[in-house]
């Protein structure tokens, strides 16, 4: 029996960003209204003008608010767990929303089953709530099939409290804003080492809302550069050292692949150090690395060969910003 006072915390890390900030509150408050018992903890990560408490309890009076200075959202989703009291965590950013029914059905199938994480599909959605596209991902029990190969943005999963915290009291990779644009992913790499028991969801239960108010995505080479330095800290761990042979051979594959996809002609330093992490590490199965034209090309000329022909026919060009 848990002693916590919440079912789940939502922690929401914010900088600037206010008006879309307020849409997310909005649309948690009413998620969780009449349905479950949760905390809303925001953290704002040294906002120009601070966020105000009283303007936040309005949509909600479980709305509690960490002020700090700009430490990046690692740190800011880091100092919210430490304060969580609750079962579960979901972590939203300031422009994402979430379906009525997330908790009524995916952390209600998460807590039938007793998982550690629960995933669901998401949809990008325009400022006019209008669903652009969405996600249709598979159905996984694999820990490192759901934080390597599919990825889910933070709003998707649920988390067990408890699973959560015990695994970041014993970081791989430490907090450091090195990693800043690629935070999500700082927090699956440190989820790698840990087995855990997964839900998967299919309904459309999560949204990202389409905007152009500062978004980490729209700079790719920055994404870049601070993904390639997070993947080449983790493999020179000590604790990688002990990893398994699949793990390896996975993020071999993502190396390979994240290869395939910059664009052509992209600078050499980049692709050189992608390609190293493919070729020292267990190589994976060609299925992994592309379609069956790659596939057939590899088998006659190898992997390299086969993927940097394809990436010169159907990659852009690179060019400076």
């Amino acid at each position: 029996m848990s002693n916590s006072t919440y079912k789940i915390a939502i922690i929401i890390p914010a900088y600037n960003r206010k008006e879309l900030l307020l849409n997310t509150l909005k649309n948690a408050s009413r998620a969780i209204q009449n349905q479950i018992n949760a905390q809303i903890i925001v953290v704002d990560d040294g906002s120009n003008p601070s966020l105000q408490l009283a303007e936040l309890l309005e949509f909600n009076s479980n709305i509690s608010l960490i002020t700090q200075t700009n430490q990046g959202s690692i740190s800011a989703r880091i100092n919210a767990l430490k304060q969580a009291d609750s079962e579960y965590i979901l972590f939203l950013d300031s422009d994402d929303l979430i379906n009525t029914e997330k908790f009524s059905k995916q952390l209600l199938l998460q807590i039938k089953e007793n998982s550690d994480i629960s995933y669901c599909n998401f949809a990008f959605v325009n400022q006019n709530n209008e669903i652009a596209s969405y996600s249709n991902y598979i159905s996984t029990k694999n820990h490192l099939e759901l934080f390597l190969r599919l990825q889910p943005p933070p709003h998707v999963n649920i988390y067990k409290t408890s699973y959560l915290k015990n695994v970041l009291n014993n970081l791989v990779l430490p907090i450091n804003r090195k990693y800043d644009a690629v935070g999500d992913i700082w927090f699956y790499y440190n989820l790698l080492l840990t087995d855990a028991s997964i839900s998967f969801c299919p309904d459309v239960l999560s949204y990202v809302t389409i905007h152009t108010d500062g978004r980490y995505s729209d700079c790719w080479e920055d994404l870049g550069l601070a993904s390639l330095t997070l993947v080449e800290d983790f493999i020179n761990s000590e604790k990688y050292l002990k990893a398994s042979t699949e793990l390896k051979k996975i993020i071999a594959e993502c190396a390979f692949n994240t290869w395939r996809r910059l664009p052509h002609n992209s600078p050499h330093s980049m692709e050189a150090r992608w390609l190293k992490i493919w070729r020292s590490s267990p190589r994976p199965e060609l299925e992994y690395l592309g379609g069956k034209i790659f596939q057939n090309m590899a088998k006659i000329i190898g992997s390299y060969y086969a993927g940097w022909i394809l990436k010169k026919i159907q990659r852009p060009k690179y060019s400076i910003k």
